[in-house]
């Protein structure tokens, strides 16, 4: 059962990770102060890098501590080097979500996925 388990999680985490993309572009289209929230991004990039790291502060409008791949979160969300991410200072503050959380807890989601896709193979 263990095999099997492990068999399934093996071909089942490529498809849910496909999946994932495909709502994370929809995500950008009809929600992008979301996108931005998880993302960390305060201002707007063409070519936004990723942000694997920081702690994002609303108060100062910036991911502090920032660890960052340049142009690979355009590549990610618009699938191009150069597509552009509309930051948080896009919205007025009273429409914006809180980013800490969005942001740690996607990272969260990432790196399980990422671990049972490990795991299977």
């Amino acid at each position: 059962m263990f095999s099997m388990a492990m068999w399934m999680a093996a071909f089942v985490t490529p498809i849910q990770i496909f999946v994932g993309d495909l709502h994370g572009i929809n995500t950008l289209e009809h929600q992008p102060a979301k996108i931005a929230a998880m993302e960390g991004h305060y201002e707007t990039h063409r070519d936004a890098p990723l942000i694997l790291f920081g702690i994002p502060d609303d108060e100062a409008e910036e991911t502090k501590y920032a660890v960052e791949i340049p142009r690979l979160g355009s590549l990610i969300l618009t699938h191009t080097l150069d597509g552009e991410i509309k930051g948080l200072k896009e919205w007025n503050k009273d429409d914006r979500p809180r980013a800490l959380i969005p942001f740690i807890t996607f990272r969260v989601m990432v790196g399980l996925g990422v671990l049972m896709l490990l795991v299977g193979l």
